[in-house]
Formats: structure tokens, sequence, C-alpha cells
């Protein structure tokens, strides 16, 4: 929990009002909500060690536990953070590649995310994986009406 809570806060909270962010983590990034997701057959969760430490993790959702309806064959990552200290060094790639071969092994055509409009690294690491902006969506955090943005990405011999 604490490292959903501390990623999520480290990536928005520069650009986002405090109270915003901490009613998100209050709401959506609780210990209950978190076990929900763990126990879900439809998400896997995914973790990145460096040194036996924790420095980032994974979230896959396929059928109804995917966040949009727009893509029952798909897979949705619905979540790849990884500290900031660890970032750049490859573990976001390393996450990226398993969703792409865990679509594969489900075989699942499509892979797609929802990105914040604003986060302009994040989404060049997913362009860079070969994801296109496809469209849009309301992201609530708090009381703030966000945009982010739905890419996709085509898997080949599907």
């Amino acid at each position: 929990m604490t490292l959903s809570r501390k990623t999520f806060a480290a990536t928005f909270e520069t650009e986002n009002n405090r109270d915003d962010i901490a009613r998100y983590l209050d709401e959506q990034l609780t210990e209950t909500k978190l076990k929900q997701e763990l126990a879900n057959p439809n998400s896997e969760f995914y973790f990145a060690k460096v040194n036996e430490k924790v420095v980032g993790y994974l979230k896959l959702n396929v059928a109804t536990a995917q966040t949009e309806r727009d893509y029952p064959m798909a897979l949705e990552i619905q979540r790849i953070y990884v500290l900031n200290t660890y970032q750049k060094i490859g573990i976001g790639k390393q996450l990226m590649a398993w969703a792409v071969q865990r679509a594969t092994q489900l075989n699942k055509p499509l892979i797609w995310l929802g990105v914040w409009e604003h986060n302009l690294s994040a989404q060049r690491f997913y362009a860079q994986a070969g994801f296109i902006r496809t469209t849009e969506y309301i992201f609530t955090i708090g009381n703030s009406k966000q945009t982010d943005w739905i890419m996709t990405k085509t898997l080949e011999d599907k």
C-alpha cells in the first residue's frame, strides 16, 4: 500500500491541489481497496525489486476488472509506477515488457492504458513502447476533473 500511495503522490502532487491528492489517496489507495484489487481474479500485480527492495509495480486488468468498458478483449495497464530514485534505469521498460508478454500469453490483441494529458514523460515512454493516442476520458482526483488520454498498442500476430 505504501508503494502505491508514495508513487502516485510523487507523480501528481506537484501539479495538483494537495487536498485533491490526499482525498484520492484516502478514497482510492486504501488498504481495504488494495486488498480487494489483489483478490480480484481479473487483476494481476507484479513488483520490481532492486537489491530485495520493492521499487516499482505494475497492475494489469482484463475482463470486468478493466476501468473502461470499451476494450473488452484487451489487457489494461492500470498502473505502472517506479519510485523516482529508480527511474531511468530500465525498470519501467521491464515492467512494460512483462505487460506485453502477459497480453500475448492471454491471447489479447490489444493493450490500453490511461495517461494524464499533462504527464509528458509518461506519454513519451508509452509512445516509445509503441502506444498511440486513441481517445480520452475524464479522470477524477479529489474534486479535480482531469483529461486522461487512452493510448493503445495493437499486438502483432493477433
